[in-house]
């Protein structure tokens, strides 16, 4: 690889991470995610070096060419970084069956006494959960050997 493709290698990996990154916030029904943790970078450097010598730089303009850059940077990451949508609402620890409709109520109306209540079910809940689960601890035994 030459210094010019490494280079662009290199501003290709930054806004990669950048906009997919700011996909993750910008999309919020249901939202993106990105796994760069499980990334194939071998695979992204290839598929983005195969992109990268197609885009012509004299004959078009460099608008142009930065949304060509985009898209062979989208392409080569959507091969090879982990990614899917996420529900918008996923579970809520000690959401019992009077707090379920809570959250769609206060939607509906912006009431901040629904919302006062949902907190404060949700919490009474999880402080009842966290006694139940301290008070079976038995410190008899050390977990560090």
């Amino acid at each position: 690889m030459s210094n010019s493709n490494s280079s662009l290698h290199d501003i290709a990996v930054q806004v990669c991470t950048v906009q997919c990154r700011c996909a993750v916030y910008i999309i919020s029904s249901p939202r993106l995610h990105w796994n760069f943790r499980k990334a194939n970078w071998d695979l992204f450097y290839s598929t983005l070096d195969k992109s990268i010598v197609t885009i012509p730089s004299k004959s078009i303009s460099i608008e142009e060419a930065y949304h060509r850059l985009q898209g062979a940077i989208f392409r080569a990451a959507s091969q090879s970084i982990p990614h899917g949508r996420r529900p918008l609402y996923t579970y809520t620890p000690c959401l019992d069956e009077e707090c379920k409709a809570l959250p769609e109520q206060y939607e509906a109306s912006g009431d901040p006494d629904i919302a006062d209540h949902l907190t404060e079910s949700l919490d009474a809940a999880r402080r009842v959960r966290w006694e139940e689960s301290t008070a079976n601890l038995n410190f008899t035994h050390s977990s560090r050997k």
